[in-house]
């Protein structure tokens, strides 16, 4: 009962919320916040991903049904390796979706490259389950770790997310700016749409 999750804005260039991403958070007894890598971590070495993933996933829906923000999407981190059977985990994903009182349209499952995806077959076939029953794949951090355009090319998500690195400062920086214009270019192509991370400044 001390899980969260916490809502970063995805904006749109006016500034309005397009969606929002969960930030899974968890709190010591006397209040400290634990980052969502340290609750990893532990749920890794004993073995709990899978159960820590579910938890996590309520959690971001809790939070987003009671933001109440009509039209905009819930974008969920879920790290592939976690889930052992993607039919319980959809069964139930769904069913909180619905008890929320929302649809799986409102929701964005987005793929994290913080592991590199060894089984991709297995990787497919999860993100093809969800998508039958609505739900939505975003690809994370484009243009870091291990993922770039071979995962792009293998899982043609509805999103494609570009990493932070490669957007700080693209103002200053002719090669970003010619990397990220291909990565656009790229997307439009396939259908994704775009989200850039790390725009921190006006420039």
């Amino acid at each position: 009962d001390r899980l969260f999750s916490m809502l970063q804005p995805i904006c749109r260039p006016d500034g309005s919320a397009f969606g929002y991403e969960a930030l899974l958070r968890g709190r010591e007894a006397d209040g400290d916040i634990v980052s969502a890598g340290s609750l990893l971590s532990v749920a890794s070495e004993t073995q709990l991903l899978f159960t820590l993933d579910l938890s996590a996933r309520r959690e971001a829906i809790k939070a987003f049904a009671a933001k109440r923000a009509p039209g905009a999407k819930l974008f969920v981190n879920f790290n592939p390796s976690s889930i052992y059977d993607p039919a319980y985990c959809l069964r139930t994903t769904h069913t909180f979706v619905r008890d929320m009182g929302l649809t799986p349209s409102d929701i964005v499952f987005e793929v994290t490259e913080t592991t590199e995806v060894k089984d991709q077959a297995h990787l497919r076939g999860i993100l093809a389950f969800y998508r039958q029953s609505g739900f939505r794949v975003a690809l994370d951090d484009i243009g870091a770790g291990f993922s770039g355009l071979n995962m792009l090319q293998e899982l043609r998500p509805d999103y494609v997310k570009i990493d932070m690195a490669l957007i700080r400062d693209i103002d200053q920086d002719h090669y970003k700016q010619s990397i990220v214009r291909h990565l656009i270019g790229i997307a439009g192509e396939t259908g994704a749409r775009i989200v850039a991370e790390g725009i921190e400044t006006e420039a």
